[in-house]
């Protein structure tokens, strides 16, 4: 017992004592029974006045725990409401609001189109040219507010897969947050068949050698199949529940996620440029390319991926619609004209007047090109320049990829036949080269025997000449001596015939 009851027991025994003796000293004629009941009296009194200050400290506990708790119903009240709605005190409407983030949620489900996930492999065919998968059942639609819009069935659930449809398909994997994502493109697909809850599907082309080996090994069980090839954001790669700054325009980079997202090592980003191979320099390019989406552009950076954060100098208005009456959607010309202005009725400004004004010293982010433009009229002043990635066009840049990939294929085969015939032409080439040598050799030795044949005919020939020189000689001797008896033999003859005719 606490000391506060034992000094109250105390002070109600020292009360009781003081009221029986006083009953005793002052109604001495009253009898035992009297003095009992008016003892009792006084305790039952004593009791009551207990008890009601107990109960008296209770309500005063009560009231304040529904005070507070009325209070804490008062504070939830507006924060679901918050929640809902945004913050009333805000001009603009809060995107973190429940109904900024569900109608945010049916912006992206819409423009993503339907999606069928987990979808399991059931059988591709000897030549993988028929895809066979069975989807899984319909998902619940979400649980929320009855004045809440919930996002379309069609766009975010599984469901039928329509057939005569084209899909794009992807293999399922664990994602950098331990989620199941798809993380590896098997190709584009015909649905050529679906029901039963099994669908056939045909590839569009033929698949490339590394799909072909990630399909037939099984390492893809479950696939997610899109309806519409997924769009490339920059917000879709920031931390989760990170906010936009001046030093982070889509929200924080993850350098760790998007490494392993990308599946690119991390450490190329701290290693030496100039010690990278070709493609760990290729890697790194584009791991960087995300890493610094939003963030300061670095020095040399190409003016295609430098927007700039300026500040008007000056009141300056900027038209941003196409004055037509009525407007046009995008299948009579387009989204935008040459100059960026909005044709489709649906981007134009609610207001009518297609003119953005700004206020000297509010700041903006614009592209290179035009900001340039206002930063040499003086109409702005440059604050810094921001590294924004190129978009991709996921639809038309795996079909790029692929076909070149299917290029390189065919110009490796051929350089490859080309290495081939330049093999088999160096080897005929080497054995005419070991002919030759031994030609060569035989060569060698018939010309040390021609040189010396060659040798003693020279001789010979010297021999012969000289053989030829001396007979001339004796000849020209021989013809000397043969002309000078000739030409006795003429005198001989002309003085016969003179002393013939001469004589009687």
């Amino acid at each position: 017992m606490e000391l506060t009851g034992i000094l109250f027991l105390v002070v109600v025994l020292v009360a009781f004592i003081v009221f029986i003796f006083g009953l005793v000293k002052g109604f001495s004629g009253w009898g035992v029974f009297y003095t009992i009941t008016l003892s009792f009296l006084f305790l039952f009194s004593l009791g009551f006045l207990y008890a009601s200050a107990i109960v008296a400290q209770r309500r005063v506990g009560w009231v304040r725990i529904d005070y507070l708790a009325k209070k804490k119903i008062a504070d939830l009240e507006k924060q679901v409401t918050r929640l809902k709605f945004g913050d009333p005190n805000q001009t603009s409407s809060d995107l973190n609001s429940l109904l900024g983030l569900a109608n945010e949620l049916s912006r992206v489900a819409l423009e993503r189109g339907s999606v069928w996930r987990n979808a399991e492999f059931v059988d591709g065919g000897k030549q993988l040219d028929t895809i066979k998968l069975k989807l899984s059942p319909k998902e619940a639609a979400p649980d929320l507010p009855a004045d809440v819009p919930a996002p379309k069935a069609d766009a975010s659930v599984n469901g039928d897969l329509p057939s005569e449809t084209l899909v794009y398909a992807f293999g399922e994997g664990v994602g950098p947050d331990s989620r199941i994502v798809p993380t590896f493109y098997l190709g584009e697909y015909f649905v050529a068949e679906s029901q039963g809850g099994t669908a056939t599907l045909r590839p569009v082309s033929p698949l490339l050698p590394v799909q072909v080996k990630a399909i037939a090994s099984g390492q893809y069980p479950r696939w997610t199949v899109f309806k519409n090839m997924p769009i490339d954001s920059h917000v879709a790669y920031a931390e989760t529940g990170s906010k936009r700054t001046n030093e982070a325009e889509f929200g924080r980079m993850d350098r760790k996620v998007l490494a392993e997202l990308l599946q690119i090592s991390e450490d190329l980003l701290d290693r030496d440029p100039a010690q990278l191979t070709a493609e760990e320099a290729r890697q790194r390019r584009l791991l960087n390319s995300y890493v610094l989406d939003g963030g300061r552009a670095p020095e040399n950076e190409a003016p295609e991926n430098i927007w700039n954060r300026v500040e008007f100098l000056v009141e300056h208005t900027i038209e941003v619609d196409v004055d037509e009456k009525g407007g046009r959607k995008a299948t009579d010309g387009g989204y935008f004209d040459f100059s960026g202005r909005a044709i489709d009725a649906r981007l134009k400004r609610k207001d009518g007047e297609g003119k953005v004004k700004f206020n000297k010293g509010q700041q903006a982010l614009f592209a290179f090109k035009p900001s340039k433009e206002l930063i040499d009229q003086n109409v702005v002043k440059l604050i810094e320049p921001v590294f924004v990635r190129r978009i991709n066009d996921y639809t038309f840049g795996f079909k790029e990829t692929r076909d070149q990939i299917t290029d390189a294929i065919q110009d490796a085969a051929m350089i490859q036949r080309e290495i081939d015939q330049t093999k088999t032409t160096n080897d005929r080439v080497q054995q005419q080269v070991v002919f030759r040598q031994t030609e060569r050799q035989l060569l060698d030795k018939d010309q040390a025997q021609y040189e010396k044949e060659l040798g003693v005919i020279k001789a010979e020939v010297g021999r012969f000449e000289q053989l030829i020189k001396d007979t001339n000689a004796e000849l020209s001797r021989l013809y000397r001596a043969t002309q000078q008896n000739y030409e006795r033999l003429v005198q001989m003859q002309q003085a016969i015939y003179r002393s013939a005719t001469s004589s009687p």
